[in-house]
Formats: structure tokens, sequence, C-alpha cells
């Protein structure tokens, strides 16, 4: 499974576990790109701090690691300059099927 497969399945699994909460993720890195990362987004600041969420969170680390990607989980919200940015520059992973 590539990287692009495994975070969208993250950000399904965080869309039908937890209620109320829009979840997206994209491709980020440093300033030069030497250090890269799969930042991935929630909109739900109350569930970000929950210990379900934290759990989760640990259960998806550890299965990243054995694929060699480093993830980072953060409260966003959603504002649709920033998700148009990154649609465009083909780096936006989310659940378009979740949201209609």
């Amino acid at each position: 499974m590539n990287e692009r497969n495994t975070v969208f399945k993250i950000v399904k699994a965080i869309e039908s576990e937890f209620e109320n909460v829009i979840a997206y993720a994209h491709f980020d890195g440093n300033g030069p790109m030497t250090y890269t990362w799969w930042t991935i987004c929630i909109s739900n600041w109350e569930l970000y701090y929950s210990k379900e969420f934290k759990e989760f969170c640990k259960q998806w680390y550890e299965k990243a690691k054995k694929r060699g990607l480093k993830l980072l989980f953060c409260y966003c919200t959603p504002l649709e300059k920033n998700l148009l940015e990154l649609a465009e520059k083909n780096n936006l992973i989310m659940n378009f099927d979740h949201m209609g």
C-alpha cells in the first residue's frame, strides 16, 4: 500500500470512528523538505484532546512507523482557501464521500 493510500485510510477511519469531525491530510516538511511528514488534520478541538483520539493516534503511529511513514496529527479549521490551495497542488487527501 503506498503512502497516500495509507493516509487516506487514516482520514476515513477518523471520520467513521468519531462523530462531528472533518479530517484531511497533506504532505509537509521543513523549508528545504529534507525532513518530511504527513500532516493529518481534524476539525474538532474537543476530540483532538480526548483520550480516545490519543489512543487512535498511538495505534496509527505504530502502524505508520512500520511502513516508514512519519505522521503529525493536529487540530485545524478546514478553511476553503487552504483546502483549495492544497488541492491545486495535488496535495490534499480528503474523504469526499463523507461530505455528501
